[in-house]
């Protein structure tokens, strides 16, 4: 066999035992205990995961979760301080007032309450020079207001679709594509801006996001529960503490999937999960993703051409939350990060949001977002350099920052570029629903809201449970 032929059938070889390796192995070869059937197999316990799951089980249906974490919730955080016992909700806060929202908590016997937020003053500073913005102020209530009524308008008359998800029209209108920037200076909404951009982080540098975006993030529903008032509850990650009580040992933690077969003749969908204790084997008649659809997300997976063609497509920003202690940071006010070179005063990434303050001394809830995924050593070190940046120019004394609690929400906020949306990427996206067994939800469907994840997950049941 000549150089070029030995190369060649090594190569082939290799490529053989890798999918040899990959694909689930036959039941015969688990143990009785590490064969598990079931009606649904759900990947990801975060918001849709686990609605999903306790939706299903109240169905009738048997379901696994896997979940790579060892505990349920997705991007909740809470913080709980050692000394007081006092709970700051770091990640998902608010929920929409809705029917299915109250429900949901209901039936997992978590009380919700109105949120209150009382006001608080704040200190506006250019994070990137360390200075502050001179002659910068908010934009007046009145201001304000006349710019979501503005907003609210537009988005009812020409763009109340994008409220069930990305269900885009053919062409797609070449207003949902143009940067933001452009989008807020023809209708004059520069007063609301700062309010999108801080409600919603990390949605990227807002002014350059393509409209869609900043529309997807920031819709009818959450101007209307801007409106009507959000509900909360004490500590959020109750709501998933029940539901773990709920689905009980169904629930597969500190496990990813490492195999999966959906082309099964037996009717199932076999995966195969590495576990704390050893490879289990799950048979499932449905499959349900709610994870980020990236490919470093889906490893072991039997990917279509038009599955890989299509989550190939998606890139994703850095976002990260955490709560600091530092004697020097005053704590008479927030601090807000105001890009003074940029269009509507908005922050530059990377770079922090916010400095919140909170009831504990020293402590400071801050938020911080990147252009692309980054390190959580490289996120902190950016917080702690921008806080030095400040001290050193005269704003407070400087002092060292420590890190209390840490939450990394990256990948986070999926998109693609203007061409491929312009080209059907979302029509190409939606039409995976169901092929193979495997339906999908999650942020990248919808948005990053949990109110809104539960209702797109619901409308997707019925057909997950036939």
């Amino acid at each position: 066999m000549g150089s070029c032929s030995k190369l060649l059938f090594t190569i082939l070889l290799a490529a053989f035992l890798r999918v040899a390796i990959a694909l689930p192995r036959p039941d015969s070869d688990f143990g009785p205990n590490d064969v598990l059937t079931c009606d649904v197999c759900v990947i990801g316990g975060g918001s849709a995961g686990t609605y999903a799951a306790i939706r299903l089980h109240d169905m009738g249906k048997n379901v696994v979760v896997v979940e790579k974490k060892d505990h349920l919730g997705g991007h909740v955080n809470t913080y709980i301080d050692n000394t007081t016992g006092e709970v700051i909700n770091v990640g998902v806060q608010v929920f929409q007032n809705t029917s299915l929202v109250s429900n949901y908590f209901q039936r997992l016997g978590v009380a919700l309450k109105a949120f209150t937020s009382a006001p608080f003053p704040s200190t506006y500073l250019d994070f990137d020079s360390g200075k502050s913005v001179p002659g910068f102020t908010p934009a007046s209530t009145a201001a304000v207001g006349q710019a979501f009524q503005t907003y609210g308008a537009i988005l009812a008359a020409n763009y109340s679709y994008l409220e069930a998800g990305y269900f885009l029209p053919d062409p797609v209108p070449e207003e949902l594509l143009i940067p933001f920037e452009d989008f807020a200076t023809k209708y004059g909404l520069g007063a609301i801006v700062p309010i999108l951009n801080n409600y919603n982080q990390n949605n990227g540098e807002l002014w350059k996001q393509p409209t869609l975006y900043v529309i997807k993030a920031f819709g009818l529903a959450l101007l209307q529960a801007f409106e009507q008032g959000f509900v909360t509850t004490h500590d959020v990650s109750d709501l998933y503490k029940s539901a773990a009580g709920v689905l009980g040992g169904n629930v597969l933690y500190s496990s990813t999937v490492i195999a999966m077969d959906r082309n099964c003749s037996t009717g199932y969908v076999n995966i195969v999960v590495e576990t704390p204790n050893g490879k289990k084997l799950v048979r499932a008649k449905k499959l349900l993703m709610t994870g980020p659809p990236l490919l470093d997300n889906l490893e072991g997976w039997d990917l279509s051409d038009a599955e890989e063609d299509v989550f190939g497509k998606f890139c994703a920003l850095g976002y990260f939350a955490g709560v600091i202690l530092n004697d020097g940071i005053p704590e008479t006010s927030d601090i807000s990060n105001i890009g003074a070179h940029n269009p509507f005063n908005l922050n530059s990434l990377p770079g922090c949001y916010v400095l919140i303050h909170t009831n504990l001394p020293s402590q400071h809830v801050v938020y911080y977002g990147t252009n692309a995924p980054v390190s959580s050593g490289d996120a902190q070190n950016g917080i702690v350099d921008q806080i030095n940046r400040l001290a050193a120019n005269g704003n407070f004394p400087a002092a060292e920052t420590d890190f209390l609690y840490w939450a990394d929400h990256t990948p986070y906020r999926l998109y693609t570029s203007v061409d491929e949306i312009r080209n059907g990427f979302y029509k190409k996206l939606y039409a995976l629903q169901g092929t193979k067994n495997t339906f999908w939800s999650g942020a990248a469907w919808i948005t990053h809201d949990s109110s809104l994840i539960w209702r797109f997950t619901e409308g997707l049941l019925a057909e997950i449970a036939a």
